[in-house]
């Protein structure tokens, strides 16, 4: 046939350009499903068991990471172990024929995928993944049923999506009683030039059989999927680089030079991380805390989309968003893009902007500092900022978004549609005789808990923050650090009394962690406790020693914690670094006196080591990370935690 390789050629062609269409189209139908004023209807049904199965189980909170408090490296570089690998992101687990258990998140929640049926106006999808999200948005709303949710259309049905999308986000709007905090911030973000997810509304409805038929849940946030690669694609044309979603760290921790140590703090969402960039990753920690000045300045635009950070910056403080890396150090994406190899900062979890974080010393609520906006030692605010050319360029972005868009006027077109789809929101809940949905009203509605509204607020705002750029004030309120203790988990079975045990996980890793892997091996719990013995028993005992000798040897250790626990945080009565060591080696006495002779020596504590070690490894992995540590403490600090101890099994020795 004469023209074969003809049609073979156009064959091919049209094979290897329909995935760039099918792309395309999915992107636009993504780009249509978005929009400040549309809103949808949005039915959720699970089954009873499935139900059952969302609940999460809670496990203990690790302490906040401070950058400022890890040492520099010994040397400049080393041997960094930083090959390309799959296996450092928790994976789901099967738990049930329909359910996925994920790896806890920053407050200890354990959520699970279920399958569901998914409908949206009308186009119905089934057996997509549906799990609860978030943390204090589930933890203050979790009786009810107004909880927000994460929907997963690829989780069980490979490549299935909707409208283009492989994951939406439905954002219960929590602590916020105008309903529209999170879009507005979002499209503040958008209008400064940083990538940030686009929104809509919808009203959505659940069906949990034999609970719930068709009930009306509430006005939700639709908030696109910055994990997924059509919007990296969309704002960076690669979607192959290194996404992170820090958690419980303050700064940029260099956690050593082997990839493996990061993860865990750092959140890793990308799949496989190739050596490349994990090193340059690294590289960039390592500048960012301890290179002299002069070689910071040098080269931080060689690792920092600097001018996008800046406006991340500006848009962070024009809308006081505090719940950010500015206080709270978490509601932020890192991405290294492989197109200019730098990272870039992205927002995220806007429900406590506009200035409704109340943990931080916010009396000022209007005047937040435009030179000082964070809280505590961030080397990585104050270093960029310190740059004069920087400086100047962020206040010039400050200026240019005043006058663009964040002011009276420019805010209230911004936030128009929104009001409308709210608007209609209102008259579909009064049309089924169910509550009010916000406090709207003509002011515009109040913000949250501090009762304000947005015609309160901008112009305040943009009044504080001209004067400041124009030398009318020296200066805004600055905010206070998080407590270091605040909202930590103390436990399920230990008392009160043993105190923070987030915090002592963490000096223990420290103490014991001789590898820097930010993981206690049996090894090295072993070795401790070791040097812990021979360090406290008696010449004249050197074989043993009693409760008075292991409550001094404990001092030492348990004095770092208990300095940094904040007094009386949350009613808890804080002790003496010596009693609160001597209720620590009573439970030890109690767990690895196994003669009950009134004296340990080095084996019965090490074996109770090993036995606490294979307990409190639950991912069997072969190390404890700080997670892990904190649920060991509070094994032994159990009432009951002689009878468990003596029952353990023992690996690895």
């Amino acid at each position: 046939m004469k023209n074969a390789g003809f049609w073979a050629l156009i064959l091919c062609f049209a094979v290897a350009t329909a995935p760039a269409r099918a792309g395309k189209k999915a992107e636009a139908a993504a780009e249509s499903f978005f929009g400040p004023g549309k809103l949808y209807t949005i039915h959720l049904h699970v089954s009873e068991a499935g139900w059952q199965l969302m609940q999460p189980t809670r496990r203990a909170r690790p302490a906040p990471l401070i950058a400022d408090s890890i040492p520099a490296p010994a040397i400049a570089k080393t041997d960094v172990k930083t090959q390309a690998t799959a296996a450092l992101i928790p994976e789901a687990k099967q738990i049930a024929v329909d359910g996925e258990k994920l790896a806890p998140n920053n407050f200890g929640f354990e959520y699970v995928y279920v399958k569901a049926r998914f409908e949206c106006d009308g186009e119905a999808l089934g057996d997509v993944g549906l799990r609860f999200k978030g943390n204090s948005s589930f933890e203050n709303y979790q009786r009810g049923i107004k909880r927000p949710f994460k929907v997963d259309f690829n989780r069980f049905v490979h490549g299935q999506r909707f409208r283009g999308l492989a994951t939406l986000n439905l954002g219960n709007n929590a602590f916020d009683g105008w309903q529209l905090r999170e879009a507005l911030s979002f499209e503040v973000y958008r209008r400064a030039g940083v990538p940030s997810p686009r929104t809509a509304f919808a009203m959505v409805y659940l069906t949990v059989d034999g609970h719930y038929k068709r009930q009306l849940a509430g006005f939700y946030t639709l908030v696109e999927e910055l994990d997924d690669k059509s919007f990296l694609k969309e704002h960076f044309a690669d979607a192959g680089g290194l996404l992170m979603k820090p958690e419980g760290i303050r700064g940029l921790p260099y956690m050593g030079e082997n990839w493996a140590a990061y993860p865990q703090r750092y959140h890793t969402k990308t799949r496989e991380v190739d050596a490349e960039s994990s090193r340059r990753f690294i590289d960039f920690v390592k500048l960012v805390n301890y290179a002299d000045d002069a070689t910071f300045k040098a080269k931080i635009d060689d690792y920092l989309a600097v001018d996008p950070f800046l406006r991340y910056l500006a848009a962070t403080v024009l809308i006081t968003n505090l719940d950010s890396p500015l206080v709270t150090n978490h509601n932020f994406y890192l991405y290294e893009n492989p197109k200019d190899r730098k990272v870039w900062m992205m927002p995220w979890d806007m429900n406590l902007s506009f200035a409704s974080y109340g943990g931080a010393g916010t009396g000022e609520t209007f005047n937040l500092s435009i030179s000082h906006p964070w809280a505590g030692e961030n080397k990585l605010f104050t270093r960029v900022m310190a740059i004069a050319e920087n400086d100047r360029a962020y206040r010039e972005h400050l200026r240019a978004f005043v006058g663009d868009f964040f002011n009276e006027a420019g805010m209230r077109e911004l936030a128009k549609p929104m009001q409308a789809a709210l608007a209609k929101a209102e008259a579909m809940a009064a049309a089924e005789k169910q509550p009010a949905i916000s406090n709207a009203g003509e002011a515009g509605g109040r913000f949250g808990r501090l009762g304000y509204t947005l015609a309160d607020y901008v112009p305040k705002r943009v009044e504080s923050v001209m004067a400041q750029l124009d030398g009318r004030r020296a200066t805004g309120f600055v905010p206070r650090p998080n407590g270091l203790a605040m909202g930590m988990r103390w436990g399920v079975k230990a008392p009160s009394d043993y105190g923070n045990l987030s915090m002592m996980a963490q000096s223990l890793r420290r103490y014991a962690d001789n590898n820097s892997d930010y993981k206690l091996s049996g090894r090295e719990a072993r070795d401790a406790v070791a040097a812990l013995f021979y360090n406290g028993v008696s010449e004249a005992q050197p074989e043993s020693m009693d409760l008075r000798e292991l409550t001094a040897t404990l001092t030492p250790l348990v004095k770092e914690f208990v300095a940094q626990a904040s007094p009386g945080l949350f009613g808890i009565n804080w002790h003496g670094s010596s009693t609160s060591a001597g209720i620590w080696a009573t439970a030890i006495f109690r767990d690895a006196d196994t003669d009950r002779d009134g004296k340990v020596t080095l084996a019965e504590l090490t074996d109770l080591a090993a036995r606490l070690t294979c307990l409190a490894d639950r991912d069997q992995d072969g190390g404890l990370d700080e997670r892990e540590i904190i649920e060991g403490l509070d094994m032994l600090a159990a009432p009951d935690g002689g009878g468990v101890m003596e029952n353990a099994p023992i690996r690895g020795k």
